[in-house]
């Protein structure tokens, strides 16, 4: 099998993609043959995974905004569409998944408050197709951390799924797929990301206070039906 290429743009202190991914493919039984990269700076060689023949690319999560524009931003952006055009089969999580829709053209915009926790998500009837979303109920629970969102996406997108504060959670583009929740993440590490950044999501909402916010928290269980996206994604590569 060729090989899986992780572009870890995570930068969370608390958090490394790598073993986050590593820990999913534990949890789930899997073994499949990655190599992870540091895409935070511009002097990453993107040219090189692309000449390499890889099986697929995963797009990680970040504590950046597109909106930034940074220059690393822009040659990931570059890769992106490489990867479309050479039908690379590429996931894009949460980070990921707006500068994919950047990338092809679509808009990423603030939503008011964060959508933080356990939230359900609703496919379209589009969704059924796709070989990746296989064995998800219409409506499934997901963990989300993420105040930014695919407000509107490229043309010759289609949307997959939404919620109740976002109208494109999951979409597809050719090759390439973006999800805003997170199928790799724990509850462990939403509670993690409680103790580390609670003042973020009570002043932007919506919760009322840290009391409140761990009130909620305890409450949340790990969703399974998610995880089936990545799995699905590992399984379908070559």
């Amino acid at each position: 099998m060729k090989t899986l290429y992780l572009i870890d743009i995570l930068d969370d202190p608390n958090h490394a993609f790598e073993q986050v991914f590593q820990n999913f493919l534990d949890r789930e039984s899997l073994a499949i043959p990655y190599y992870c990269i540091k895409g935070l700076h511009e002097k990453t060689n993107f040219d090189a995974v692309l000449t390499s023949n890889p099986a697929g690319i995963i797009i990680s999560g970040s504590l950046q905004s597109v909106s930034d524009r940074a220059p690393w931003m822009l040659q990931l952006e570059t890769f992106i569409q490489k990867c479309h055009a050479q039908q690379l089969p590429v996931l894009g999580l949460c980070f990921g998944h707006q500068i994919i829709a950047s990338a092809m053209g679509g808009t990423v915009e603030t939503l008011k408050t964060w959508e933080f926790g356990v939230h359900p998500v609703y496919q379209n009837p589009d969704a059924e197709k796709h070989p990746w979303l296989q064995g998800l109920p219409n409506t499934f629970n997901t963990l989300q951390v993420h105040q930014d969102h695919v407000s509107q996406l490229p043309i010759g997108a289609t949307s997959l799924a939404f919620s109740e504060k976002t109208p494109h959670q999951v979409f597809q583009i050719g090759s390439l797929m973006g999800v805003q929740f997170h199928p790799e993440y724990t509850v462990e590490m939403l509670h993690t990301i409680i103790e580390n950044r609670h003042h973020k999501l009570i002043a932007k909402g919506p919760f009322h206070s840290e009391a409140h916010l761990k009130a909620v928290a305890q409450y949340w269980q790990l969703p399974e039906a998610p995880r089936h996206i990545l799995k699905n994604f590992l399984a379908d590569l070559k």
